[in-house]
């Protein structure tokens, strides 16, 4: 802090008889400050809501998906391409190659049940 001379002046200035005072500064009060909490807690609450972090997520998780079968399909393409008489199936069935040591991917785990009345 500076006095009207713009010399240096400290917070502590002496007093009568070797007696030191505080000077006090103005500053926030607790009241003041709460408030200030408040507002932005509600501001943060209001951006939490219109971004909504869950559907902006999902649609990463769309894109990659939409992505990932744009990418099979460029595959199929260039394969019918290089191989115009290779059968991928008919209108019903479609023939796909998962990588497996057996004739009748036995030794693939973890894979989804077909539903009912779908035959092989």
């Amino acid at each position: 802090m500076r006095d009207t001379q713009g010399e240096f002046v400290n917070n502590v200035t002496p007093a009568k008889a070797g007696v030191q005072s505080v000077k006090f500064l103005r500053s926030f009060t607790l009241v003041e400050l709460l408030i200030v909490i408040a507002i932005l807690a509600v501001l943060a609450a209001a951006v939490v809501i219109v971004l909504n972090p869950a559907e902006l997520l999902a649609q990463a998780r769309d894109s990659q998906r939409i992505s990932d079968v744009n990418t099979v399909k460029s595959a199929v393409d260039i394969f019918i391409v290089d191989n115009p008489s290779a059968s991928l199936g008919t209108a019903n069935r479609v023939y796909i190659s998962i990588p497996d040591t057996s004739a009748t991917c036995a030794n693939i785990t973890g894979l989804p049940t077909l539903p009912g009345g779908v035959g092989i």
